[in-house]
C-alpha cells in the first residue's frame, strides 16, 4: 500500500514525491471583475522577501497565510473551490481564462496558482510554465478532470508540483497546497495508482 511516508520515483520524469507539513490560513473580501473576482488585497513583492507588505492577512496564531489565484472556465467550480479553500487561504483572484490567469498573478505576486487544464486562451499548463518562468508566485497546481500520464508527465515537466483530479478535489486539494507550498510533488491517490501500476 502506498503511503505519504515513502519516497516514490517518479519514471517518467525523475522526481521524488516527499510530503512536508504547513500551516493553516483564511480569506479576505473581493472585487467583481469581468471574467471573475480579485481581491483588494495589495499584490506582494517576490523580489525581495524582507520588504514589509501592506494589507497582508494573518491567521488565528498570527502567521501570514499563503494566498492563490484560481483559474477555471467553469464558474461553479471556481465557487466551490473558493468556499473550500476560505477557511485556510486567502483567494486573491478567480478568473476563467489563461490570459487572465497571467495577467492576475502577475498583479498580486500569490504563493500558488491552482489552474484547470483545458480553458480558453491559453492552456493551464502552459500558462503556469509562464508564470513560473517569470518567477511571479511559488509554485502551481493542475486541478483537472483528466487522468492520463502524459498530461501529468507534461505538467511536471513545466515546474508545476501538484496535479489534482477534480473528483478528489474536496479531500485532496487543500493538503495538496500545503504539501506543494513545502517544495514537494503531490498528485492524487487516482493518478498515484496508475502510476504504481
Amino acid at each position: 500500500m502506498w503511503t505519504g511516508s515513502t519516497p516514490v520515483s517518479l519514471i517518467h520524469c525523475g522526481v521524488t514525491v516527499a510530503f512536508r507539513i504547513s500551516v493553516i490560513f483564511r480569506i479576505p473580501a473581493a472585487r467583481n471583475t469581468e471574467h471573475g473576482w480579485k481581491s483588494k488585497a495589495a499584490p506582494r513583492n517576490f523580489s525581495d522577501s524582507r520588504t514589509p507588505i501592506s494589507g497582508v492577512v494573518l491567521n488565528s496564531v498570527g502567521c501570514q497565510v499563503s494566498r492563490v489565484v484560481l483559474a477555471d472556465d467553469h464558474a461553479e467550480l471556481l465557487r466551490e473551490v473558493q468556499e473550500l479553500l476560505k477557511p485556510e487561504f486567502e483567494v486573491v483572484a478567480a478568473v476563467s481564462n489563461g490570459g487572465m490567469l497571467v495577467r492576475s498573478v502577475r498583479e498580486f505576486q500569490p504563493d500558488i496558482v491552482i489552474s484547470d487544464f483545458q480553458m480558453p486562451g491559453i492552456g493551464g499548463i502552459d500558462a503556469c510554465r509562464q508564470i513560473l518562468r517569470e518567477g511571479c508566485c511559488r509554485a502551481a497546481i493542475i486541478l483537472t478532470m483528466y487522468n492520463d500520464m502524459q498530461l501529468v508527465a507534461a505538467a511536471l515537466q513545466a515546474g508545476i508540483l501538484g496535479y489534482v483530479l477534480k473528483v478528489d478535489a474536496g479531500e485532496e486539494l487543500i493538503p495538496a497546497i500545503r504539501r506543494v507550498l513545502g517544495g514537494a510533488v503531490y498528485l492524487s491517490r487516482g493518478i498515484r495508482r496508475k502510476w504504481i501500476e
